[in-house]
């Protein structure tokens, strides 16, 4: 029986001249809607600057069996100890459950391994007119994030506006939030002290890399009235709820599967390994020495037979290389 085996790779990107960074960035434009997509030169801009900032941006990208198959932009604010999982984009045929747990959970060991003090992981995801008209992104994000045991924050909370003029962008979402702990509830304070971060910490920060003064503005004005009434919709208890739903969207028709097989690659047995190198190395050697021994006896010049030897020797090679890339495919 074959054997099958699948190796992901996770790589951070530091620069966008790095090829794989072009490769990933057309899998996060084609995979992500236009009404939650942050514009890819913004991020481009962001990955090369290397100024110290209130946040700080993580890319990375993800290979299976040394193809490149996802992107994902990580935001880390240090003054709440949060890492907000922003986009997570996988082409297809890879958009599975399996395929995107993988990727999430290497993400979050990477930033273990590399110290990061995080207290808590945040995912926004569209609830559009209640969930109605949730986007495809946001439907397969939300199923998988549910597997991984994120809790969602019981308070109003907003998608908020990816520049001066997306107007697009700005609509109802969730926040679900995953700690150490399956905790049912945090402080108003906190909760608050994580919005303020996430609107003034890093989405003033980053577009004021882009609007001149009065569109900055205008731009806080938003981002002021967003977190004014997450703060008063919020207020009326000491703390906010967490609820842990059963991932009620795997029920629901219209949104895609994310069930499914992961692309797998062919695994070369061990005997056929050795078949391979008896038949196009050792039987072309025992051929040319029998030839040796046989053509003198029939008035056969060796020079002559030689040559095609040579050429059932480099026919044999060009097969075995055409047979090993085909499989690789």
């Amino acid at each position: 029986m074959d054997n099958y085996e699948n190796r992901f790779v996770l790589k951070q990107i530091t620069k966008s001249s790095q090829d794989d960074y072009i490769t990933a960035l057309q899998i996060y434009m084609e995979e992500t809607p236009k009404e939650i997509r942050t514009n890819s030169n913004e991020i481009t801009h962001w990955l090369d600057k290397k100024m110290s900032t209130s946040f700080e941006m993580l890319i990375f990208v993800l290979y299976l069996d040394d193809i490149l198959i996802g992107f994902s932009q990580t935001t880390y604010i240090k003054s709440q100890q949060i890492a907000i999982l922003d986009y997570i984009s996988l082409k297809s045929p890879y958009r599975v459950n399996s395929v995107f747990l993988v990727f999430l959970n290497m993400i979050q060991n990477y930033l273990t391994v590399s110290r990061k003090q995080i207290t808590y992981y945040i995912a926004e995801i569209g609830n559009k007119d209640h969930g109605i008209n949730i986007d495809r992104e946001s439907a397969f994000y939300k199923r998988v994030v549910c597997l991984e045991n994120f809790g969602k924050i019981e308070s109003k909370y907003y998608n908020f506006p990816l520049g001066i003029d997306n107007f697009e962008s700005e609509f109802e979402s969730l926040m679900y939030i995953k700690t150490n702990d399956n905790i049912a509830y945090i402080n108003k304070e906190t909760f608050h002290a994580i919005v303020h971060a996430i609107c003034y910490d890093y989405y003033y920060v980053w577009y004021a890399d882009f609007l001149n003064h009065e569109e900055l503005e205008l731009y806080k004005e938003k981002l002021n009235k967003y977190f004014s009434d997450i703060v008063k919709h919020s207020s009326d208890s000491n703390h906010v709820q967490i609820s842990y739903p059963v991932c009620p969207l795997f029920q629901q028709k219209g949104n895609g599967s994310a069930f499914g097989a992961v692309p797998v690659r062919r695994k070369r047995k061990v005997s056929e390994a050795i078949l391979l190198i008896v038949a196009i190395i050792v039987i072309p050697i025992i051929l040319a020495a029998i030839y040796s021994i046989i053509l003198p006896y029939l008035n056969i010049q060796f020079g002559t037979i030689s040559t095609f030897i040579s050429g059932l020797i480099g026919t044999c090679v060009t097969a075995y290389i055409a047979l090993q890339v085909g499989n690789k495919k």
